[in-house]
């Protein structure tokens, strides 16, 4: 199976699941396709890598690992600074 298929596949997937999950919303629904999802999504960063590589020049790669991570690092702080007031938390996410 072709890479791209395997992407659609994932993204598709864990669609359905959080739809599912949605419209059922009982407990056990929502644990089994919640541990759908985050089965799906193992998959999702190996194939990202996958794409990456194929994709992006080798000089290039490392500032397109950097900038999400302090995207995301960025915004975890901006975000428990402003609501959680807990050092530990604050600490946690840099």
């Amino acid at each position: 199976m072709a890479a791209e298929q395997q992407f659609s596949g994932v993204l598709l997937g864990s669609s359905v699941c959080y739809g599912l999950a949605l419209t059922l919303a009982t407990p056990w629904a929502c644990f089994v396709l919640g541990c759908c999802v985050q089965g799906l999504w193992g998959l999702y960063f190996p194939l990202m890598g996958q794409y990456r590589g194929r994709l992006v020049p080798h000089e290039h790669r490392a500032c397109t690992l950097l900038l999400p991570k302090l995207a995301a690092t960025l915004l975890s702080t901006v975000l428990l600074a402003a609501t959680a007031h807990a050092p530990l938390l604050f600490m946690a996410a840099c």
